[in-house]
């Protein structure tokens, strides 16, 4: 609406339309001719700044411009427009610390969503429980008299006497097949079961390896270490270009040997013995944590 020279102040007007103004109170309306151009509040809006009584204001009779004093002024409409910036600038802090929390916490929480998202088929294979089982007592052979029958004794008397000879004694160290143990001979590797915010950088320091050698090692390792998960870690390894890619395998059942286990598990009874440090004939323990070489 344009403004009546005879009614309505001329220094009456919008800030972003100097000439316009609102013919009624309005606190789009602002003083031009005062510092800031502030809005004079609503009452005196209506009976001096919309009358011919603006004649008198100080303001409009000022030469220069003219600071407001604050009982003129709209303070309301100042307040809230200083809470609208102050709500403004919290809600810009508050969508950066968000942004900030998901960069810095992303790998946790992908971790937990892709282990609910996983099939319980597939955590059952990866995840095995260890339930150490009391140590069997070796079998003893009762001793069987050994009696030569008359050929043999024969001849044994024709045969001049010799001093028997005694066959060494092999003594085998049983192997340990557990997690968190070295297992292997000329390569050593770890089988770990992954706490809540280990990542792969962090058993890299430890092992004196790399990221990538570790993932070249496992067997379908996910993009996202998540928790309770069997990882194998190669001690000392910058480069596993020559090694297969294992998974990680607990034996359930008793009295299984070399063979028995390569052909379960589709493997080479060799690749067996080199990869866990085993002898040939070596019986697996109930709950022993072996490498499986897969590619």
């Amino acid at each position: 609406m344009e403004k009546s020279p005879v009614e309505i102040c001329p220094y009456l007007g919008l800030k972003d339309d100097p000439e316009t103004s609102i013919s009624y109170p309005s606190v789009s309306n602002v003083c031009l001719h005062s510092i800031n151009m502030v809005t004079p509040n609503l009452n005196y809006q209506k009976s001096v700044c919309l009358t011919k009584a603006y004649l008198d204001c100080f303001v409009y009779l000022s030469p220069d411009e003219k600071k407001m004093p604050e009982s003129l002024q709209d303070l309301t409409g100042q307040k809230q427009r200083r809470k609208n910036t102050i709500s403004r600038f919290a809600l810009i802090l508050l969508v950066v610390f968000l942004i900030s929390s998901v960069l810095i916490f992303r790998g946790q929480w992908s971790s937990k969503i892709e282990g609910l998202l996983m099939p319980a088929w597939q955590k059952t294979q990866q995840v095995r429980t260890y339930q150490p089982l009391p140590t069997m007592p070796a079998t003893q052979f009762p001793e069987i008299e050994y009696t030569p029958t008359s050929n043999q004794t024969k001849k044994t008397a024709e045969t001049p006497t010799q001093s028997p000879m005694r066959s060494p004694t092999i003594t085998m160290v049983p192997s340990t097949l557990a997690l968190d143990t070295p297992i292997g001979s000329w390569v050593q590797f770890i089988i770990h079961r992954t706490l809540p915010g280990e990542s792969l950088d962090q058993f890299a320091n430890q092992y004196n390896t790399t990221v990538d050698a570790i993932r070249s090692v496992n067997y379908n390792l996910p993009n996202v270490l998540y928790e309770d998960r069997l990882i194998i870690i190669p001690i000392g390894v910058k480069d596993a270009v020559d090694l297969p890619a294992f998974e990680a395998y607990q034996v359930t059942a008793r009295g299984l040997g070399v063979d028995d286990l390569a052909e379960q598990l589709s493997v080479l009874p060799e690749d067996l013995v080199s990869y866990n440090n085993v002898p040939l004939d070596y019986i697996f323990n109930y709950g022993d944590w072996i490498l499986v070489p897969r590619e």
